[in-house]
């Protein structure tokens, strides 16, 4: 077994690994709580994140001073087109935008002035369970002990987590493949091209199981494609982003004459969590859970609220005794059967063929209230199980009014 003891080591609660959405959280919620927290960032604030930026108005609820003061701007419309571009929009005034550099170096400033000491451009390369039954964590510039770990190292397969003994890779079939853009553009050219709007657009049909996206932000134009990895591992992605973005301007969505930033590659959970979450003392958090919604590949939301379930669940263990364990009961009530059950159903029906995708929006094009249906899930307002029922309540009436 390794040394239990080093020179100019730090004991520390609770040492998290990664400093994006869910690590920020956890360290910001330990330290309010009066836990001694470190957090270990790889990269160095502000860093860049591929990601669509969209943000759920329930997130707002768990986030610091600094993180909202962040905020992008919020979004204006929802707008769903099918594969044959038939479209339905509906207003919004839920959610926002987020630019992932400003965001996350917001929310480590926010855990910062709560009490953690957070360190970024620390890349962790070993975690060690020693005999006392506390971790020795071994970063970049320093190395520390603490009798807790928090994971929020994102899906990758990361090889601490490996190492740990946790999993070496995600099963076939729960990951996707994302390609993604995020371009500065001058307000007056978006504003010109949208009406003053900020909407968030869904396009289904681009990419087997999945869809496209172009996000209207303050100052930035956000595009992407995503789909299942295991049905566009063969395919071209870049070739098929290229694709969406010539349909973009052929329906003048984009300026001809604008050069957008060269896509980005990551991958995503998209189908249900992992099985385990809780290792001993270590805790998964957000992506590295496999916290992302199955219906719309969302996971700000997911992310900031496990990284508080965390939180609690380590100073509930240290208080009062309670079971670590008890991270599983609380993710499971809060949003777990959005993403292991109600979720993935949504996902099965919608995805399943372009023939469901026309009839869900044409659903949504000729009744208002199934419109607002179709809102309440793509920013999560309500759990997905409620948006079904009321989907089933709804439907003869949309069917009535698609029909005549």
């Amino acid at each position: 077994m390794p040394s239990s003891k080093m020179p100019n080591e730090t004991k520390y609660d609770v040492a998290i690994i990664g400093g994006g959405p869910a690590g920020s959280s956890a360290g910001r919620y330990a330290a309010m709580y009066g836990l001694k927290v470190v957090v270990f960032e790889k990269g160095q604030y502000p860093r860049d994140k591929p990601c669509g930026g969209a943000l759920s108005s329930q997130a707002e609820a768990h986030l610091g001073e600094k993180a909202l003061s962040s905020l992008n701007c919020r979004i204006t419309r929802l707008d769903m087109y099918s594969p044959s571009l038939k479209m339905v929009n509906v207003e919004n005034e839920r959610g926002h935008f987020v630019i992932r550099s400003e965001f996350d170096a917001a929310m480590a400033e926010d855990a910062k002035i709560a009490g953690a000491d957070v360190f970024d451009d620390n890349p962790v390369s070993k975690i060690r369970r020693l005999e006392s039954g506390k971790y020795r964590i071994v970063a970049k510039d320093r190395t520390v002990t603490a009798r807790y770990v928090i994971m929020a190292t994102g899906v990758q397969t990361n090889r601490l987590i490996k190492d740990l003994g946790i999993r070496k890779r995600w099963p076939e079939g729960h990951l996707a493949m994302c390609a993604e853009s995020e371009t500065k553009v001058d307000n007056r050219v978006l504003d010109q091209i949208n009406g003053g709007e900020k909407p968030l657009k869904v396009f289904f049909g681009i990419v087997p199981k999945g869809y496209g996206w172009y996000f209207v932000k303050d100052g930035y134009l956000n595009i992407g494609i995503g789909s299942t990895w295991q049905d566009i591992k063969n395919e071209a992605p870049k070739e098929m982003y290229g694709d969406f973005v010539g349909r973009l301007k052929d329906m003048g969505l984009v300026p001809e004459d604008l050069e957008l930033e060269k896509p980005k590659h990551h991958l995503l959970v998209f189908k249900k969590p992992a099985e385990r979450t809780v290792f001993d003392n270590v805790i998964l958090a957000g992506d590295a859970a496999g916290f992302v919604n199955p219906l719309t590949g969302e996971g700000l939301y997911y992310s900031i609220l496990s990284g508080k379930l965390a939180a609690e669940a380590i100073r509930n263990n240290m208080n009062d005794g309670k079971p670590i364990k008890s991270y599983e009961d609380a993710w499971k009530d809060a949003f777990g059967r959005d993403l292991a059950s109600s979720g993935l159903l949504l996902q099965k029906i919608i995805y399943k063929s372009p023939m469901r995708q026309e009839f869900l929006v044409a659903l949504g094009r000729h009744d208002e209230k199934m419109g607002v249906l179709l809102r309440e899930a793509v920013f999560r307002e309500v759990e997905c199980r409620e948006t079904i029922k009321k989907v089933i309540l709804r439907m003869p009436i949309s069917l009535i009014k698609l029909i005549f």
